[in-house]
């Protein structure tokens, strides 16, 4: 699958098969996250790759609950996600949301190539975030940035509607189609 065809098929997956995504593959994920562009080059992320299940169940145990709307009606608490990359940057780092957004996208862009099923959690996190810190075992300089839940999916939901490229598009200044 080519990087064009992967961002069209990429989906927020929500619901999973149970079924083990193999190491290596995870192990890939992580190795194209690691190749994202980060600012000065500075490459401050760690990756926690989870896939112990009592330790996945644990974390999806601490996620709210409280059911969502969401625009392709993929409803779903992550049941079944076998693995959990979490990414983690430094607390003081100034570029730390700008170089995780590009490993987050990266590796959600890869396990889509290789026919996995993910989704970024990131504002569920937030009510239990000592919790999680501790399960995960951050060290205290760092933060949580995002949990990718990564899992065979179950479905793959409809792509969901998204405005028009002229929409959202100007060309040499804003306003200017």
């Amino acid at each position: 699958m080519d990087v064009f065809e992967a961002i069209a098929k990429r989906r927020s997956i929500r619901n999973f098969t149970g079924e083990p995504v193999p190491d290596a593959d995870l192990l890939r994920m992580v190795e194209c996250a690691r190749l994202a562009p980060a600012a000065t080059n500075a490459q401050k992320w760690h990756f926690v790759i989870t896939t112990d299940r009592g330790i996945v169940s644990q974390i999806l145990s601490l996620l709210p609950r409280a059911r969502k709307e969401y625009p392709t009606n993929e409803q779903g608490y992550f049941d079944g996600a076998s693995a959990i990359i979490t990414v983690l940057m430094p607390k003081n780092w100034l570029y730390a949301a700008k170089d995780a957004g590009a490993a987050i996208q990266t590796i959600l862009l890869a396990a889509t190539a290789m026919g996995h099923g993910a989704c970024w959690v990131d504002g569920q996190l937030q009510s239990r975030l000592e919790d999680l810190v501790k399960l995960v075992g951050v060290p205290g300089d760092m933060q949580i940035m995002a949990m990718v839940m990564v899992g065979k999916a179950l479905r793959w939901p409809e792509p969901p509607p998204k405005k028009a490229v002229e929409e959202v598009t100007f060309w040499q200044v804003y306003g200017h189609r």
